[in-house]
């Protein structure tokens, strides 16, 4: 029999959370009870009939009925609940009281404990519990009784005040309150609900995320220090594709003052301009992703994307955490949300687990540093001064405990081509956004070749390739790699063009330069690395041509920390000009390195020589015309006897039309030819 009244119409708004508390098993018993007793009253046969009709229908005793049913209108639901649910019911902590140990045990740094005997003794001194008043006032209500006045009397704690009870999880605090009262709301945002999404939607280029990482390893930079310092590495990830596409690292040096100097505001322009230059955006918009910290991008420099862009580009930078905090406690110090970078986050993680076999490793932390780094910096250190003694031919044939700056470029840049190659990964959206291949395997034990190397077979070649696919095992799907997604899209983003350098890096960091009397431009530069830095005055323009640099002239140049191998150069209105390429001092060893430099250096002398070439030969060719012509004179004059002391040339016949050919346009200066005697006067010998 259904009952005919609204289910749960007999339970009052403020008995919800009470009532939610009860078991599965004492809910769906309460509720059947009480819908049915809540028609009794209306009942047309009366209410005895109607409760022995229920006893019939549901197989409870008539007197049990009758009882729960006269409990059910003196106290309602609670009423019908079983004994032994209504004695847990009333043994529940009064949610004040609950309040109370949560907001107590949130005073304590640590631990919840020493607040469970603050809360002892608090009761002990007669102070007033939420939801229950002082002892005096819990003993009166509880024994009906009036409170000793014994002032060594020691009153007893309430039911359910047991550490072991307060600490069950619905008492205690939650991880997100004692974490955000003992540390602050960015930590506490660990244990809240996140953010979730997803690259599915994007296209390469629409979103680029910029950010920094300090590397978990020391390496020699010799010059510079004699110490080993941590690299920094700064990269620029797609978020579509997953590829860190553009990444430069640099030492970390340490400034006189003890503070570490890191990424600054120029190298951070030179970076970005990188990467929109060198790289690009997607046609449609892109939006890059920055943070307020050492990898950021300035106010100025985003208005100068934007208008370059066409506003196609902008900024977005992560909201500023830590400053917030709850209202009885200090602002704390602001500081990036790391989750707005997620995706580069996570990448960093991999960098460090990669990059943990090198030498030199700190850890990634204070209590897991290696135990031994204190050796291996005292020994390299060492080994350090010493090579800083010798001459340089015998300190690097020296190896010291550490790598050298040059060597960990070399091993980093793979290891993170490799990770940007790799293709057993898990990352998020990959199917759905379609970055996977299908690959075919001829026979077994052949190598796998993708099914787009299968399309550009001939006819033939790709119908009998085809038909293997039908066998058993012969094709499986793979991911594609971040790298193979950023490259099959990288053809189609649009890119600022080298003219906009200064503009995007403006006046900071440029200096002036001049071009030397042996067609270089050298200076020194303590930051960006020991010695002189010296470049080929070769200028490449925009137009792809190539000139050689007049000693004297002179350039604003840019010189990127990232990239020491080129020096952008602009005139002195700022406008670019182009730029040059170093000359650095190469090992003899490396012939490969050598011919390339010299072929450089030969394609600068040559340049270098082309005016005095066109000069020479013009003053060659009139040398030559001259002695054609005075031997055409003198055949003429002998009849083609040469005179007395003059050498033939052997094999050389002169005829009347050579001699014609020779005098041809060379016009005697006279205004006649000259007669006999002016012949005879000119082969006559000269008086001595």
């Amino acid at each position: 029999m259904q009952p005919a009244c609204t289910h749960l119409a007999w339970l009052p708004d403020a008995d919800v959370q009470a009532f939610g508390h009860l078991t599965e098993a004492a809910r769906r018993q309460v509720s059947a009870l009480c819908d049915h007793f809540a028609t009794v009253a209306s009942a047309p046969e009366g209410k005895v009939a109607r409760l022995q009709r229920l006893a019939n229908e549901t197989g409870h005793a008539f007197g049990t009925l009758r009882r729960l049913y006269y409990a059910f209108v003196a106290h309602g639901w609670r009423g019908v609940m079983d004994r032994r649910t209504a004695k847990r019911e009333a043994e529940r902590l009064p949610e004040k009281f609950i309040a109370y140990w949560q907001d107590l045990c949130g005073g304590n740094q640590r631990k919840c404990r020493p607040q469970w005997r603050e809360l002892q003794r608090r009761w002990a001194a007669g102070h007033e519990i939420p939801g229950y008043g002082t002892w005096r006032d819990w003993w009166r209500a509880t024994r009906n009784d009036a409170p000793p006045r014994d002032a060594t009397f020691v009153p007893p704690l309430p039911k359910g005040w047991t550490y072991a009870n307060l600490m069950r999880p619905e008492y205690r605090p939650t991880k997100f309150s004692l974490v955000a009262t003992r540390q602050g709301l960015v930590a506490a945002s660990e244990y809240r609900p996140k953010l979730l999404s997803t690259r599915v939607g994007l296209q390469v280029g629409m979103r680029i995320v910029f950010d920094d990482v300090e590397l978990d390893t020391k390496v020699n930079v010799l010059g510079w220090t004699s110490r080993p310092v941590r690299p920094i590495s700064l990269g620029a990830q797609c978020v579509f594709s997953a590829s860190r596409f553009n990444h430069a690292v640099r030492p970390v040096l340490v400034k006189h003052d003890g503070t570490k100097d890191k990424i600054k505001d120029i190298e951070m322009r030179f970076f970005t301009a990188s990467t929109l230059i060198n790289y690009g955006y997607h046609p449609d918009g892109a939006v890059l992703m920055v943070e307020h910290g050492t990898a950021a991008i300035s106010e100025a420099m985003e208005r100068v994307i934007f208008d370059h862009t066409g506003g196609r580009v902008r900024v977005d930078r992560s909201g500023l955490n830590g400053k917030h905090q709850l209202p009885h406690l200090f602002e704390g110090e602001s500081r990036g949300n790391p989750r707005f970078k997620a995706t580069l986050e996570s990448l960093h993680n991999l960098m460090h687990n990669e990059l943990a076999a090198l030498p030199g490793q700190v850890g990634n932390g204070r209590d897991n540093c290696p135990e031994h780094l204190a050796g291996f910096e005292k020994q390299n250190l060492f080994w350090a001064q010493v090579m800083a003694e010798l001459p340089p031919q015998y300190a690097a044939q020296l190896r010291p405990e550490g790598l050298s700056w040059a060597a960990f470029r070399r091993l980093s840049d793979t290891i993170l081509r490799l990770i940007d190659e790799r293709t057993d990964h898990e990352l998020e959206g990959w199917a759905e956004c379609g970055h996977l291949a299908q690959e075919i395997q001829l026979f077994a034990g052949a190598p796998w070749m993708p099914m787009s190397q299968v399309a550009a077979l001939p006819p033939e070649q790709r119908a009998a390739v085809l038909a293997v696919a039908g066998r058993p095992g012969a094709t499986r799907t793979v991911r594609l790699s971040p790298a193979q997604v950023y490259r099959r899209a990288a053809p189609g983003l649009a890119r600022l063009p080298l003219s906009t350098l200064p503009s995007l890096l403006g006046e900071i960091g440029r200096r002036e330069v001049d071009v030397k009397d042996d067609q270089t431009i050298q200076f020194d530069d303590i930051t960006m690395g020991p010695g002189t830095f010296e470049f080929v005055g070769e200028l490449h323009d925009l137009s792809g041509a190539v000139r050689v640099l007049r000693p004297g002239e002179k350039f604003l140049a840019y010189h990127s920390p990232f990239d020491l191998e080129t020096l952008a150069l602009c005139d002195a209105k700022g406008r670019f000009a182009g730029f040059v390429k170093a000359n650095p001092r190469g090992s003899r060893a490396d012939l490969e390195s050598m011919t390339e430099r010299y072929k450089t250096i030969s394609r600068v002398t040559a340049k270098l020589a082309d005016p005095l070439r066109r000069a020479g030969a013009k003053a060659m060719r009139e040398k030559i015309a001259d002695a054609e012509h005075n031997a055409a004179v003198l055949a003429a004059a002998t009849k083609g006897q040469r005179p007395s002391g003059l050498r033939a040339r052997p094999g050389v016949k002169t005829t009347p039309d050579d001699l014609a050919a020779a005098t041809r346009g060379r016009p005697n200066p006279a205004a006649q030819a000259p007669t006999a005697d002016d012949l005879a006067a000119m082969l006559r010998p000269r008086a001595k």
